[in-house]
């Protein structure tokens, strides 16, 4: 229902946010807490050191 809608707002590191900022009725839910918060985002082959 809201993938393909979705997928075709999908620009860079935005991910779902312009797609899910004009719905109306979202709860927002705080899970911060669930992870160490790092941006893990790497292509394929590249070393974790190479930054």
């Amino acid at each position: 229902m809201h993938f393909a809608p979705m997928l075709a707002t999908l620009r860079g590191d935005a991910g779902g946010r312009g797609y899910l900022a004009d719905k109306r009725g979202l709860v927002i839910v705080e899970c911060g807490d669930l992870a160490s918060g790092a941006d893990v985002d790497r292509r394929p082959g590249v070393p974790d050191s190479a930054e």
